[in-house]
């Protein structure tokens, strides 16, 4: 066997809002889901949890630009209940606007350990279109999702290969994100194109693995402080509003 992603799901962008709720079909045979969560704010609001019909997934990997205003997050739930149609629910730290997405993955994954290794974090700035590089291995699933805290109107596409799980625009200007996967190998770089604004973003990618995959599959994060696998600039200082 392996690995399938089944139709990604793309919800709708959010604004000013601290819960997002959304709904999603977990096809039948599904033994991973994996939620990609983007996000900013002037007063540094990550994701605090996410829910499927109640249950709560697990935070892999989440990075910051380097004024921590812009989040990229991977949060995942191994053997979610298949074939329902049910609620997905994302709860923040405070108010945010930003995108999510989510892939449901069958074929074989390696449910003790679904992720190779700890996963990778980018940051920088536009008009220079983000990328990076994830440590796969083939017959893996490579994926990752970008945060763009811009203040121009960009539409984000997917660059190098990769299949888009969602991009929108998720305030009208004030951030950008994108979502997508591509089959692996020992590096798969990754990236997105579109940014015109000189605005800080920041990108995470993670490689889930099938069952024998090898990988040592790192630990989930923690929460603050950042754990091993969170790369984490110098905190700013607070500031107010939505960027």
């Amino acid at each position: 066997m392996s690995l399938v992603v089944d139709t990604p799901v793309e919800f709708a962008g959010f604004a000013a809002t601290s819960f997002v709720h959304r709904t999603m079909t977990v096809p039948s045979g599904t033994e991973l889901l994996v939620a990609l969560v983007d996000e900013a704010s002037g007063s540094h609001f990550a994701v605090s949890g996410i829910t499927w019909n109640s249950v709560a997934l697990t935070r892999w990997h989440r990075g910051s630009d380097t004024v921590n205003q812009a989040w990229a997050e991977i949060w995942y739930l191994v053997n979610p209940t298949p074939g329902v149609a049910g609620d997905i629910d994302f709860t923040f730290e405070g108010n945010v606007a930003g995108q999510c997405g989510a892939i449901t993955v069958s074929g074989g994954v390696d449910t003790a350990t679904p992720f190779r290794n700890a996963g990778q974090t980018a940051t920088g700035s536009g008009p220079t279109q983000p990328t990076i590089t994830v440590n796969s291995a083939t017959g893996d699933i490579a994926i990752s999702c970008v945060c763009d805290n811009e203040n121009a109107v960009d539409t984000l596409a997917e660059a190098n290969g990769q299949t888009i799980i969602y991009n929108n625009d998720g305030d009208s200007g004030n951030v950008a994100g994108a979502g997508g996967y591509k089959a692996g190998a020992t590096t798969v770089v990754m990236g997105y194109t579109g940014l015109t604004a000189a605005a800080p973003w920041v990108m995470v990618g993670a490689s889930i693995q099938p069952t024998g995959g090898g990988g040592g599959g790192g630990s989930a994060q923690a929460g603050w402080p950042f754990a091993s696998n969170e790369e984490a600039p110098t905190k700013a200082p607070m500031l107010g509003g939505i960027f």
